[in-house]
């Protein structure tokens, strides 16, 4: 996950055109993800090969829309949350809904594991 600053205001349907145009490229690179965005950050999550996320991260980094760009989490996952998403718009409500059942479901993945090395 990742968040950055956007440069000034912005408007959803500005959003919804950055993820429109990171489709096509995102596409390409077998990279998959959602964006969202309020009161003037971004926060977004991507998922693919290592080698290509770090080159869309470098060019994130560089990329006059998004400014003091910061990496939060970064590691493998074992399942793609957004496999049917080149980039996708949420809005901020829906976005943090997704990252509850994301936590409840590797809580409860982690606590069979445990459950399952005790007996």
């Amino acid at each position: 996950m990742s968040i950055a600053t956007a440069p000034g205001a912005m408007l959803e349907a500005d959003v919804r055109t950055i993820c429109a145009l990171a489709q096509p490229h995102n596409l390409r690179a077998n990279i998959t993800g959602i964006l969202t965005y309020q009161k003037g950050r971004f926060a977004q999550l991507l998922e693919g090969p290592k080698t290509e996320l770090q080159a869309l991260m470098a060019r994130i980094a560089v990329d006059s829309r998004h400014h003091s760009v910061k990496l939060i989490v970064d590691g493998p996952t074992h399942i793609r949350r957004y496999a049917d998403w080149s980039m996708a718009y949420l809005d901020p409500k829906e976005f943090m809904r997704n990252q509850i059942d994301d936590l409840l479901e590797q809580t409860a993945i982690v606590a069979e594991a445990v459950s399952s090395s005790l007996h």
